[in-house]
């Protein structure tokens, strides 16, 4: 069963958990929820609980990525489960600097104040 859990994290940044099959069946929720997020800093996607996703949720994270780093923003996936870290890692998203092994590797990361 597909879930979503979003919460405000730190002033500016926004959690967003994938539970379930991350497919073409539920991925406008996923874009809506992006979407609720977009006045914070930094938007982070948990996927420890996402069990499968397909290639309309890969393109939905890299657009939502190329999005936001464009108007400046942060933006990152972290915590994949073994299948779903395979298919990030197939398509370059850890060596793009989209995806990280845990929250607290995406949030240090994608903040330039702390990685300079």
């Amino acid at each position: 069963m597909f879930r979503l859990i979003e919460q405000s994290l730190l002033p500016g940044s926004y959690d967003i958990q994938v539970a379930g099959e991350l497919d073409k069946a539920v991925i406008d929720e996923l874009r809506a929820a992006i979407e609720r997020a977009a006045p914070h800093d930094l938007v982070l996607i948990g996927l420890q609980g996402c069990e499968f996703i397909d290639s309309s949720g890969i393109g939905t994270i890299a657009q939502a990525y190329n999005e936001r780093t464009a108007n400046g923003q942060r933006f990152a996936v972290y915590g994949a489960t073994d299948q779903v870290r395979r298919v990030l890692s197939l398509t370059g998203m850890f060596d793009k600097g989209v995806a990280f092994e845990s929250l607290e590797a995406a949030m240090t990361e994608t903040n330039p104040e702390v990685s300079e």
